[in-house]
Order: structure tokens, then C-alpha cells, then sequence
């Protein structure tokens, strides 16, 4: 039984594009606004590389970095999350306090051609998502890359297209003709790029279509900003930005979640809020979060809910995230280890 007086209670968000691991990272972009995300990559490669700081970071142990990555979504109120570059065993082998979706089709982009081609007949054959970023350019070759896939015939109701900024309105029609996906991380390519899609057109051609983060690398904070951003700079309406965001997001992965509803599973979040509409929903921040469910279990709390935790003979350990205090189980804790020792400010986190 949840206390839900003075507090509403939403889906929990579905997140669907992250790379977890990248949670190590701060927000670096020096030489934005660039033309594609490919010349962002090499930039940030040797920024990196020549920050010996930011080499050791990536030294970290990775499922040290995945559950950071976690801890950020869950601190937005995200219960499904799909990881990017992940291997398909990833969610049961480290068993993470998240809805965790993975592919062991993805392509990082379409300049992998070899790999491309492959991972879209397998995919293709076995009827699984695969998984790539296309056209997050403003200018250049990386703008024709939606046209590419469709030439070699790697577009089909199984592909997902992450960033897609760059599609023109007939590659957006033919991505509906083919049923595709689409998803955006408007904060990510706002950086990036200096632009982002017009989501209101991807909208009108009811294109099955979610929202991601990307990575603290290039986003601005996590999953509720991104929400804010599909409305103030993606164009769409508060109602279609929430939808995204929950059964939008889980129909791009093809995941039975997103709502609150008998027989569904209960992924839900309490908010310490009074928000009664969309347009109020749309601006919930981190620290109106009292309470993250995924499956019907307590996985993060604030101090005053922990026994919720404990009632379900679980051991609850606090966290210290930005100089705030939350709660999540012990064994997750110990698997983040001394978070604030790398962040010492929550990583960013807000």
C-alpha cells in the first residue's frame, strides 16, 4: 500500500535511448554547434583523450558506470531505460533496479557499413529491433543518411532510428509507410547541433516515436527535461510530449509498459506534487520525487518513505546525490559505490 496523500502518482517514464555507461562524464561540446554528431565524437575523443581526469574515468568498471546511469534515470522517475551498445544478456547478469531493454542489434552509425548490413538482415530475419543513430546533422553527408538506409533497404517496422534531425518530410513519410521508429533527445542535439527535430511532424504523421537522453555528455540533466524540451523547443503539445514519454517511448521498443492500469506491470512514481493536468505534469522536477516503483518494488525513496522499502524485507541504504539524501536498496548501493567521490556535486544530476 502506498501513502499517496498530497502527491499524485504517473507512469513511470521510458526512457528509450540512453548510454548508461557514459554517466562518468560531464556535458562537453567545445566547439559547438557542429554539422553531425560524428564531428562532435571526434572533438569530444580528444578532448578526452588529453584530459587524463577524463581517461580515468572511463578506467571505472563498467557495471560501476551502468548502475550510475541507473541512479540518474531512477532520480528522474524513469522505469524503463534502453541502453544502447549493450550486450543482451546485460539486464539479467547484472540485475539493475530498472526495466532494462537491450538489442544485440545496434549499429552506432551508418558509417559502420559492414556492420550495418549485417545487423539489418539478422535483425530483419529474426524479427528484432535494431537499433541506430541516423542523420543527427545540420549539414553534410550525415544529412542523406535516412535516404542511404532506405536505398540499401535497412528500414523495415523493426527499426529504430535515434536522432532522425535532419529527415526531410518524405523520409518521414516513408518512415511511416514502413512503420519504423523514431526517437529524439532534444537537449542532446540542441547542444550538438544547434537545432533539433520538429517533433510536431513527426507527430502529425503518427510515426511511433520516443524520447531519450542520450548521455550526460551532451544532455542537459535527465528524462523530465527532456519533456520539458519536446514542448518548448521540439513543438509539441504537453499531452503528446507525456505520451512519448510513456506508451510512445514503449511502443517504439515494443515493451508492455507505460501505463497505470489493471493487469499492466507496475512501474509507477510518486511525486510530492498537485499538478492536475498535462501542462502542469510536464514541469515535475527531480526533488518532487518521493518514490520510484519498477514492478511493483520500491526502488528508490526519499528518507521519509524508506519503511516502504523495509515492509517488503528489503534493506534500504541511503545515497547522497548533489547533496541530497535518497534511499535505494543496499545491494545497488554497494554495486554504485562512492558515487560523490567522482561527482563530487551529483554528476550534474539535478
Amino acid at each position: 500500500m502506498v501513502d499517496a496523500e498530497g502527491c499524485i502518482i504517473c507512469p513511470g517514464w521510458v526512457n528509450a535511448h540512453d548510454h548508461l555507461d557514459l554517466s562518468v562524464y560531464p556535458r562537453l561540446a567545445p566547439n559547438a554547434p557542429y554539422s553531425d554528431g560524428h564531428a562532435w565524437g571526434m572533438d569530444v575523443l580528444g578532448h578526452i583523450a588529453n584530459n587524463p581526469k577524463w581517461v580515468a574515468l572511463g578506467t571505472i568498471p563498467l557495471e560501476r558506470r551502468l548502475a550510475w546511469g541507473v541512479l540518474r534515470n531512477l532520480l528522474h522517475g524513469v522505469t524503463t531505460v534502453s541502453h544502447h551498445n549493450a550486450p543482451p544478456d546485460l539486464a539479467t547478469r547484472l540485475k539493475l533496479p530498472i526495466r532494462l531493454h537491450t538489442t544485440r542489434f545496434w549499429v552506432h552509425s551508418v558509417r559502420e557499413i559492414r556492420r550495418l548490413h549485417r545487423m539489418a538482415v539478422l535483425a530483419k530475419t529474426l524479427r528484432q529491433p535494431l537499433i541506430l543513430h541516423a542523420a543527427e546533422a545540420v549539414s553534410g553527408l550525415a544529412t542523406r543518411e535516412i535516404a542511404q538506409l532506405f536505398e540499401w533497404g535497412s528500414i523495415n517496422d523493426h527499426t529504430i532510428l535515434v536522432h532522425a534531425v535532419s529527415a526531410s518530410p518524405d523520409e518521414l513519410d516513408s518512415i511511416r509507410k514502413k512503420n519504423a521508429a523514431l526517437v529524439t533527445c532534444v537537449t542532446s542535439n540542441q547542444l550538438v547541433l544547434g537545432n533539433c527535430a520538429d517533433l510536431s511532424a513527426w507527430n502529425g504523421r503518427k510515426i511511433r516515436s520516443g524520447l531519450g537522453t542520450d548521455s550526460p555528455l551532451t544532455a542537459v540533466g535527465g528524462m523530465l527535461d527532456e519533456i520539458q524540451a519536446a514542448v518548448t523547443l521540439g513543438g509539441l503539445s504537453s499531452t503528446d510530449a507525456l505520451r512519448w514519454a510513456t506508451v510512445g517511448g514503449a511502443q517504439v521498443l515494443r515493451l508492455r509498459v507505460g501505463r497505470l492500469c489493471p493487469g499492466w506491470p507496475a512501474d509507477f512514481v510518486v511525486y510530492r506534487a498537485r499538478a492536475t493536468c498535462a501542462e502542469e505534469l510536464v514541469w515535475l522536477r527531480p526533488d518532487q520525487v518521493e518514490l520510484v516503483c519498477v514492478r511493483g518494488k520500491p526502488e528508490l525513496t526519499i528518507g521519509a518513505r524508506k519503511n516502504e522499502m523495509e515492509q517488503l524485507g528489503r534493506t534500504p541504504k541511503s545515497v547522497v546525490v548533489g547533496g541530497n539524501e535518497v534511499w535505494v536498496d543496499s545491494t545497488f548501493a554497494d554495486c554504485l559505490g562512492n558515487f560523490n567521490a567522482i561527482h563530487p556535486a551529483g554528476g550534474g544530476t539535478p
